[in-house]
């Protein structure tokens, strides 16, 4: 069976926990199929806590992960975080990647820092300057790593593309890594691997989605059920999300008042980022989240469709702010999802133990 775990707001919403979750309660691999490393998903197991960016979150708990073509891929960054995991764990992470993949260079990466990018809402790890310059015809693939000539006419190309604008003692870290990585990673052909018992964890929340958020404050691959069906027919969705609204840097956010009786965590791992902008919070909006959902939903009658709410354990009262018909209402879990379950199963996440449980009603 494969699963999807997607994110229904603007992000953070708890996506590596309920990845994690499933990961190590099914022994299922996980797949990124969106998305790169500016991926924030924080998971705690075993007493160990990691941000997960270029591995999946089920990798804590000895899953393997499966990084797809549409995933810009940036090794310096995948470097970086597998020697922390290896200190964490003492065990090498095993990561497959597909060979059409394309590499995130320096020069990306210094680009995304710039200009409008900024006014947009990026946190800098050069994911839209790389779609961009791929649709530009400027490609760079894992599989051109393969080919020394191959690869340093292209990376030459670039240079030429961004007007040689990265300071240059990058370029020397940036080749080291894709020698390292290249006998780290297991790259596979595009179309060879079948998944059918595996989940597929996105990279950001549907309403950073380029189609259903709001231009330019988007990201720029699809993140939704589409998007994951390319690699796999999906049979389960679990869409996640806070008991309140969050969002990181610039972009229109709904009702950013701080929710009645929330108490934020002092672990917060997002907070702030040098380009990404200050972590925002606001009450839960029931229409935005239900349009959201709805929105998503596969034609498919034989999909089961789930939603887990994070977080609740910041609502000490135990009662919800949700925003409905213009007006602040206070829920319970039960309520909410009284409200939900003709569209969705609901679910409880327990921030302590990481645990999902079903809410009956």
């Amino acid at each position: 069976m494969n699963s999807v775990v997607i994110g229904l707001n603007f992000g953070d919403e708890g996506k590596g926990v309920v990845t994690n979750f499933l990961a190590k309660t099914t022994n299922r691999d996980v797949v990124r199929y969106s998305g790169g490393s500016q991926a924030g998903h924080t998971v705690v197991e075993n007493g160990i806590k990691h941000v997960f960016s270029g591995f999946g979150s089920g990798t804590l708990s000895g899953k393997s992960t499966y990084w797809e073509d549409a995933c810009p891929f940036d090794p310096v960054s995948v470097i970086n975080e597998m020697a922390i995991l290896k200190e964490k764990t003492r065990k090498t992470p095993q990561l497959y990647v597909s060979s059409k993949c394309p590499l995130v260079t320096p020069m990306d990466k210094f680009a995304n820092k710039q200009g409008v990018y900024l006014e947009n809402g990026t946190c800098g790890a050069g994911i839209g300057t790389t779609i961009t310059r791929e649709e530009a015809n400027y490609h760079l693939l894992l599989e051109d790593t393969f080919n020394s000539f191959i690869f340093r006419e292209k990376f030459i190309q670039i240079q030429k593309y961004y007007k040689d604008i990265t300071p240059i003692e990058e370029y020397e870290f940036y080749f080291k890594s894709i020698n390292l990585l290249l006998d780290l990673i297991k790259p596979f052909k595009k179309n060879s691997i079948s998944y059918t018992n595996h989940i597929f964890e996105s990279s950001q929340g549907l309403l950073l989605d380029p189609e259903m958020g709001i231009f330019p404050h988007v990201t720029r691959i699809p993140l939704g059920i589409e998007a994951a069906s390319k690699y796999g027919k999906i049979d389960e969705v679990w869409y996640v999300t806070r008991a309140y609204l969050t969002r990181h840097g610039n972009g229109p956010m709904p009702n950013e008042t701080f929710p009645e009786g929330l108490i934020l965590n002092e672990n917060e791992t997002n907070i702030t980022n040098d380009y990404q902008g200050n972590f925002r919070v606001g009450t839960l909006d029931l229409s935005l989240l239900l349009s959201t959902l709805i929105r998503n939903l596969g034609e498919s009658p034989s999909i089961r469709y789930n939603l887990v709410i994070t977080c609740l354990d910041q609502f000490p009262s135990g009662k919800i702010p949700v925003i409905t018909r213009q007006e602040t209402k206070l829920f319970s879990i039960k309520e909410i999802a009284q409200i939900l379950t003709p569209f969705v199963e609901i679910y409880a996440c327990d921030s302590d133990t990481g645990n999902i449980i079903k809410v009956d009603i």
